[in-house]
């Protein structure tokens, strides 16, 4: 597990729901250019997906396309 983990939070497509937290086409479509500017993000960003995955909860039988409204808070105060 990393240190630190990163979030996507209703980035991509004008049509997508707003409740889409690390949508995989997002992160898909921005990897090259995370990779350009800094690898290491790459691990952060993909962290969160694989243990979901990973967890007894997720019964699915292909891939999460993304985290769910329900599984992080992002209505944090900065």
């Amino acid at each position: 597990m990393s240190q630190h983990e990163l979030f996507v939070h209703h980035a991509g497509a004008e049509f997508d729901l707003p409740s889409r937290i690390t949508a995989v086409e997002t992160l898909y479509a921005a990897f090259p250019a995370l990779m350009y500017i800094d690898p290491s993000l790459g691990g952060p960003l993909l962290e969160p997906l694989f243990r979901l995955q990973a967890s007894r909860n997720y019964t699915t039988k292909y891939a999460a396309a993304d985290l769910g409204a329900s599984r992080i808070n992002t209505n944090i105060g900065i």
